[in-house]
């Protein structure tokens, strides 16, 4: 007979999905109103003080990954390439993004990273000081969004970014937006792309949180090497070409690498 739609395993990973992320909104609050002002407190240089935030934000996201493993929603991460990111200093980390907690695995690996966040996230009430506190980059403002990623990579900072801009489609992704190539270009910064897949898909944007999928997921992220600037970027005379075709080079990577077997439906597809 075939299995019912909803097992008692399926039941409780959507209660553990609830769970899970009521734990990570109400600890986000939590830590906006007491470690982190505790933090601000403690003696040190405004930047020192910044870096503490950081990293008590890089190991609750660590604590909250391993959380989720041990309620049973997904596997242990399995991630490959995280010493090129510690040893590529000041540099642009681009990823796809297939799923809600791609930053926060991100962020769970990388020492002190920098971040360019939507403006509602800046404003949100269960995280909006998480973000504020870690001093990162709200997107809405393009001239202080470049000098706040300037000042970042001048600190020794690497930046995440989101070429897509929002989650992945199911099948796919979405063009790539220019800003992370407008970055590495004007801030002379390598480029590391970080390759993220999920299995089975989940917590993508057309689904909701409790749309749990039929067993565990398992998210796998590679640090790729940094890239260099090819030809075609090299050749253009301006930079507005430049960030053009250095744009389309980083779009194509992630497609060859996301779907070597090719995208198993063509966007704009239905």
């Amino acid at each position: 007979m075939p299995a019912p739609a909803f097992s008692l395993s399926r039941i409780w990973r959507i209660l553990a999905t609830g769970i899970a992320f009521a734990t990570f909104m109400l600890g986000g609050l939590a830590l906006a109103l007491t470690a982190f002002p505790l933090l601000r407190l403690w003696p040190g240089t405004d930047e020192a003080k910044g870096r503490r935030i950081r990293q008590l934000i890089r190991i609750s996201f660590a604590a909250f990954l391993k959380f989720t493993t041990g309620l049973g929603i997904m596997g242990a991460p399995q991630v490959e390439g995280v010493a090129r990111v510690l040893k590529a200093g000041p540099c642009l980390i681009i990823a796809n993004h297939p799923t809600l907690i791609d930053v926060v695995l991100l962020v769970s690996l990388v020492q002190d990273g920098n971040c360019v966040v939507k403006r509602a996230l800046w404003d949100h009430f269960f995280l909006g000081g998480v973000v504020r506190a870690a001093e990162y980059i709200p997107n809405d403002d393009g001239p202080r969004l470049l000098e706040g990623c300037k000042e970042g990579f001048r600190k020794g900072r690497p930046l995440l970014i989101f070429p897509e801009g929002t989650r992945s489609p199911e099948n796919g992704l979405h063009p790539f937006n220019r800003g992370a190539a407008q970055i590495a270009l004007r801030a002379g910064v390598p480029i590391v792309p970080a390759v993220i897949t999920c299995t089975p898909p989940t917590l993508m944007k057309h689904r909701r949180w409790y749309e749990v999928p039929e067993r565990a997921f398992q998210l796998t992220l590679k640090f790729h090497p940094g890239m260099g600037l090819p030809d075609e970027v090299l050749q253009k005379p301006e930079l507005p070409q430049q960030v053009r075709a250095l744009t389309r080079h980083c779009e194509a990577f992630f497609r060859r690498e996301v779907f070597p077997a090719g995208e198993p439906l063509a966007r704009g597809q239905s």
